[in-house]
């Protein structure tokens, strides 16, 4: 496995898992607050998630046809989701 593969692959599991942690946050929120907001950000975290599960698995299973044409432009789209999200949960967390 390259280089780029295990950077994509460790960047979208930890995005996965920083969009369940949002997900779990705002479940709570919502159940309490019911804020439009919350609601809001559930779908928006909701999205995302399909979206990464959806590039996992053609990581996973295609790894070798995307990376060598995409490999350092998805390691870089992917490092920014992650800080994105890492932002996010960080103010939620607040």
């Amino acid at each position: 496995m390259l280089l780029e593969h295990k950077i994509i692959t460790a960047f979208t599991l930890i995005n996965i898992g920083l969009l369940i942690g949002i997900i779990t946050l705002n479940i709570k929120s919502y159940i309490r607050v019911r804020a439009s907001y919350t609601m809001f950000i559930l779908v928006f975290a909701g999205i995302f998630l399909i979206q990464n599960l959806i590039n996992g698995y053609f990581f996973l299973t295609n790894m070798e046809l995307c990376v060598s044409k995409i490999g350092w432009h998805m390691i870089i789209l992917a490092g920014l989701q992650s800080v994105a999200f890492a932002s996010l949960m960080w103010m939620e967390l607040q």
